[in-house]
């Protein structure tokens, strides 16, 4: 292992591999120990059962001559295929010791080794280790005795059979060995072959099931550095093809999980800007709200004094004094109205009323009203429209507000020509109202900015006519409370301002 990384000491694929030789080579070993220690046992036990067999049907088999049923003939071979399917040597001895049938050649020594047998006493033959007697009833003798004769160990069975005559049936142990050894041989050379094959089974295998847990392997690697197009595409239908389309849903989750997080802690950083800015804003709009009342309040307290001292000495002077404090106060009094009705707008307070009313009446109406202030400044009002009707869904009061704000601000900016264009626009869904004024056009480093609390373009001019910074501001949060937009763009005689109001009722 190295560099944190977790090292493959063993593949699936080798464990696999040493699995499949392991349990082979186990079988093959089992199967040669058990036959090396139970088979010849085995072998044994069922050469004895075929003896007994075999002397059961050949004893029918001669009670079926006696009787004619066969003839001597059938006998021959019938007596032939009971011994040669059970691999036994046998002799059909008589009463008169001579023998009616062999399949063994030298059957003289054998039938002398049957007389001394019958002559001696079994057990006792046992009991000097001479024979093993293995098994003994009333009809036949089984047992066990090593042949000096034929050099061999022997098991054979010797009795009577119902017809008179005397059987004796025997196999030499020496092919039980061979046997064993030549099942030995063939398990060894199947063993061998079978783990061969085994072997290259095991090849495929290791490689067909270990494929899949690798490229499952290198999917989860990708996965661990946010590799999302990282994907399971294999088509199986085993738990390994499930566990894979499983960690492809993972996969999918995780990415829209951290999707989702990224998004949200931009929302985060957004939030925490904004915030920033707000508080940049307040502290901005405390700090343009002490400036804009600092200059009244000077004022008004000078003058005041001024009064009680007893500096203006003839009544005109202390009118002109009263006239100063009076103005400035009202420019104050304006100010806080301003400033409680956009306060009131940005904290939802201050809900609309949704009406119908004709935009072109107001219009008129406002003109109408502001046409001695037009006079006293000298400017001409342009208002080709006052002769048609357009109606609006909109608050009426707010309405007014900002076509008051925006007629009152073209006012306070007008020169040159001293002219004032309202007209308005209709299109599909909304009806767009200008106010333009003759003069000089915004900065475009500014054009933005107008629209927040306080700002100024020319503060020296502003502080003329009374302006404090706020009545754009209030335009453009009754614009947002009305869902619809308002701005302004500079023209090659002045700047028009203008707002968006719904005429259809539906939207």
């Amino acid at each position: 292992m190295s560099n944190g990384k977790i090292g493959i000491r063993h593949s699936i694929r080798t464990r696999l591999l040493l699995g499949f030789l392991a349990v082979i080579s186990g079988m093959i070993a089992f199967l040669l120990i058990f036959n090396a220690a139970f088979s010849e046992m085995f072998y044994e036990n069922s050469k004895r059962r075929d003896m007994r067999e075999a002397y059961t049907e050949i004893s029918r088999l001669m009670e079926d001559y006696e009787q004619g049923k066969i003839t001597q003939e059938a006998l021959g071979d019938q007596f032939d295929n009971i011994c040669l399917k059970r691999s036994l040597t046998a002799l059909m001895i008589e009463s008169d010791w001579s023998t009616s049938y062999s399949n063994v050649g030298n059957y003289e020594v054998i039938v002398g080794r049957l007389q001394q047998n019958l002559m001696s006493d079994p057990e006792q033959l046992d009991a000097d280790n001479v024979i093993k007697l293995l098994e003994k009833n009333d009809d036949y003798v089984l047992q066990k005795f090593y042949d000096i004769k034929f050099g061999d160990e022997v098991v054979e069975l010797y009795g009577s059979i119902p017809s008179g005559q005397t059987i004796l049936l025997r196999v030499a142990t020496a092919s039980i060995k061979d046997t064993m050894s030549v099942m030995n041989t063939n398990i060894l050379i199947v063993g061998l072959l079978m783990l061969g094959i085994a072997f290259l089974f095991a090849i495929f295998l290791s490689s067909y099931i270990s494929k899949p847990i690798r490229k499952l392997s290198e999917v989860a690697k990708r996965m661990s550095v946010l590799d999302f197009d990282a994907k399971y595409t294999e088509k199986d239908s085993s738990e390994i093809g499930l566990l894979g389309e499983s960690m492809n849903e993972m996969s999918r989750e995780l990415e829209s999980t951290i999707t989702k997080l990224k998004s949200a802690n931009l929302e985060l950083q957004s939030d925490i800007e904004n915030k920033k800015k707000i508080q940049k804003r307040q502290e901005e709009f405390v700090s343009d709200v002490s400036h804009e009342l600092k200059t009244p309040i000077a004022l008004i307290e000078g003058y005041a004094e001024a009064l009680r001292d007893g500096i203006a000495d003839d009544e005109e002077t202390r009118n002109e004094y009263c006239d100063i404090i009076i103005d400035e106060a009202a420019k104050m009094n304006s100010m806080v109205k301003q400033m409680l009705t956009i306060s009131q707008i940005e904290s939802g307070k201050s809900e609309l009323e949704i009406e119908r009313f004709d935009i072109v009446k107001m219009i008129k109406a406002l003109l109408t009203s502001n046409s001695i202030k037009f006079n006293k400044e000298g400017i001409s009002v342009r208002f080709d429209q006052r002769d048609e009707c357009i109606e609006v869904f909109a608050d009426a009061l707010k309405t007014e507000q900002v076509l008051t704000n925006f007629i009152t601000n073209a006012v306070n900016h007008c020169k040159y020509d001293k002219i004032i264009y309202v007209h308005l626009t209709q299109q599909d869904d909304f009806v767009r109202v200008h106010v333009e004024n003759t003069g000089d056009s915004i900065p475009a480093d500014q054009i933005n900015e107008i629209w927040n609390k306080f700002y100024k373009v020319d503060k020296a001019r502003s502080r003329e006519y009374g302006g404090n910074g706020i009545g754009l501001s209030i335009v453009k949060a009754i614009m947002a409370q009305h869902g619809r937009e308002c701005g302004v763009v500079n023209t090659e005689t002045g700047v028009d301002f203008w707002f968006d109001l719904d005429c259809n009722k539906g939207v």
